[in-house]
């Protein structure tokens, strides 16, 4: 196997302890059982932890990226219809590993803590990116802005979500047209 595709692998063994353990587990050590080799042999792939961290957590915002494109309409679609598509696919349990992380992350990276704050950023620009490519703008609307409502809104909902107010976060939902 080449040294890319191990590299690759390891990647893909710790995105899903990450998705399942959530950042707990995204020290060297438990990182490298989960892929399967010492946290040396992880070092000989990677130069360091954070590098791992940021290898590891741009593959899974490519993987939610790519899910999303699976479970929406092809677009690009006005703005409450893509939201409301977009609710309904991060409601399903497997979006929800995604959202919970992207919440840790996003509340590592509020606290300055390397590399999230970078890692953060790219993710989120990564998504902003992906919203404006799907969002359906009239005329004379600024596309990145409305785009970046957009994620405002799923992010809001989803931090709703995670501390018990799904039912609240449905309604306010429903109530954008």
């Amino acid at each position: 196997m080449s040294s890319e595709n191990r590299r690759a692998e390891l990647i893909e063994r710790i995105a899903d302890h990450l998705l399942d353990h959530g950042l707990a587990g995204a020290s060297l050590r438990p990182m490298a059982a989960a892929a399967g080799t010492s946290d040396r042999m992880l070092l000989y792939y990677f130069p360091d932890r954070e590098a791992v961290l940021t290898a590891v957590l741009e593959k899974i915002a490519a993987d939610m990226a790519a899910g999303l494109d699976a479970a929406i309409r092809p677009g690009p679609l006005p703005f409450a219809p893509l939201l409301k598509e977009l609710r309904a696919a991060t409601q399903v349990p497997a979006f929800g590993r995604y959202m919970q992380l992207w919440l840790e992350v996003a509340s590592r990276a509020a606290r300055n803590e390397p590399p999230y704050r970078a890692v953060g950023e790219a993710i989120g620009r990564g998504f902003l990116a992906w919203a404006t490519a799907h969002l359906q703008v009239n005329r004379g609307e600024d596309a990145q802005a409305r785009a970046t409502l957009l994620l405002a809104i799923l992010d809001g909902l989803a931090l709703m979500d995670s501390v018990g107010l799904t039912p609240l976060a449905d309604a306010a939902a429903e109530t954008v047209g």
